[in-house]
């Protein structure tokens, strides 16, 4: 019976504890995701052939951007070859 009681004292103890932690909790104002992308910033780069391509050329299509192959030469292309087989099945 005593044993009992310690644990009641100790789980009693340890919510008391990790009140004020609770407390503090700050509501960050993440709002539930509605399935819409949030508007995005204006961007620019060129592409592999030198052609600027901004944001407004990629409105109403799906778009990867992929920043790799740059001194990765192990896993850059083994996840171009995935990407490559996803664009693929997607048409």
């Amino acid at each position: 019976m005593i044993d009992r009681r310690f644990f009641v004292a100790g789980a009693l103890a340890m919510t008391v504890a990790a009140a004020p932690a609770r407390a503090q909790h700050q509501d960050l104002g993440l709002a539930e995701d509605d399935g819409t992308a949030p508007p995005q910033r204006r961007w620019m780069m060129e592409d592999s052939y030198g052609n600027v391509v901004t944001n407004e050329d990629m409105l109403g299509k799906f778009t990867l951007i992929y920043f790799g192959y740059t001194g990765c030469p192990d896993v850059c292309p083994t996840t171009l070859s995935v990407i490559a087989e996803a664009m693929d099945a997607l048409g």
